[in-house]
C-alpha cells in the first residue's frame, strides 16, 4: 500500500511515466495511470500487447486502440538501465530500450513469477509454481497449494500450469479444503480464462486459444472496428 500511495502522489496530471509490461495486470495499471492524466509510455518485451492472452492480430488491435487514446506503446523492447547524472530530487530519468531506442519518457523510473524460493530444500516439487495433483496436494503428503502459486493440471493440455486467475484460485481452494478435511473432491483441471477492459475496449480469451502444432486455427478480423474472433483446436 505504501508503494501504491507513492505512485499515486507522483502520478500527477502531465507527469511523464514509463511503465514496464503490457500484460493483463499491466493493462489494468495502464488504465489507472491514464485516468490520472499522465503522459504514459508502455514498454512490452513481446511483439504485441497482452501476448499471453491475445493472438498477434488481437494484441496489435489493442495496441492501436491504446495509441488512439494517447498512450505510447513500444513493442519488442526491454528497458536497459541508464543512470541519471546528479540524481537530484525530482530529476527526470532517461530510459534506454533494448533495441537502442533511447528517450526521456519518465519522471521516475516485471515479470510475474510464483514466489517459491522459500521452498528450496523442503522436498516439495516446484514447476514454475508448487506442483499439485487433482486434489491440490503436493508430493509431500498433507501439504497443499492453491491459487496463483499452484502449478495444477490444465484442462486443455493435461499438463501442469499456473493459471493465475481468481476463478481458478477459488476452485482450487475449495478442493484443497475438502481434501484436507477428508473429502473426496478432485479438480477436473484449471483453465486459462481472461476478460480485459482496456481503456474501454473489451477482449476475452479462454482455453488453449494459442493452439499447437498439428491443430487447427481460424480467425476473423475487422481491424477498422477493432473486432476479431479466433479459435484453435488441439492436435489429436
Amino acid at each position: 500500500m505504501e508503494d501504491a500511495r507513492r505512485i499515486i502522489a507522483r502520478a500527477a496530471p502531465g507527469s511523464r511515466v514509463l511503465q514496464i509490461g503490457a500484460g493483463f495486470i499491466g493493462c489494468i495499471i495502464m488504465e489507472a495511470l491514464r485516468s490520472r492524466g499522465v503522459e504514459l509510455t508502455v514498454v512490452e518485451m513481446g511483439d504485441r500487447m497482452v501476448p499471453r492472452m491475445m493472438t498477434p492480430a488481437a494484441g496489435t488491435m489493442i495496441r492501436s486502440w491504446c495509441e488512439q487514446q494517447g498512450v505510447r506503446v513500444a513493442r519488442g523492447a526491454a528497458r536497459r538501465r541508464h543512470p541519471t547524472r546528479g540524481r537530484r530530487r525530482g530529476a527526470r530519468r532517461a530510459a534506454r530500450l533494448g533495441r537502442g531506442d533511447r528517450g526521456r519518457y519518465a519522471d521516475r523510473g516485471g515479470r510475474r513469477a510464483a514466489n517459491v524460493d522459500f521452498l528450496d530444500g523442503s522436498g516439495i516439487d516446484c514447476e514454475n509454481g508448487v506442483a499439485v495433483d487433482a486434489t491440490m496436494q503436493t508430493n509431500v503428503p498433507g501439504v497443499y497449494a492453491a491459487g496463483d502459486v499452484a502449478a495444477a493440471i490444465d484442462l486443455a493440455t493435461g499438463k501442469r500450469a499456473t493459471n493465475a486467475i481468481q476463478p481458478n484460485a477459488v476452485e482450487q481452494a475449495r478442493v484443497a479444503r475438502s481434501t484436507w478435511r477428508g473429502g473426496h473432491v478432485a479438480s477436473r483441471g484449471n483453465m486459462a480464462l481472461n476478460v480485459l477492459d482496456t481503456l474501454g475496449l473489451v477482449s476475452t480469451s479462454f482455453g488453449k486459444w494459442w493452439g499447437e502444432p498439428g491443430g487447427g486455427t481460424a480467425e476473423l478480423i475487422d481491424a477498422r472496428d477493432f473486432a476479431t474472433c479466433a479459435c484453435s483446436s488441439t492436435a489429436t
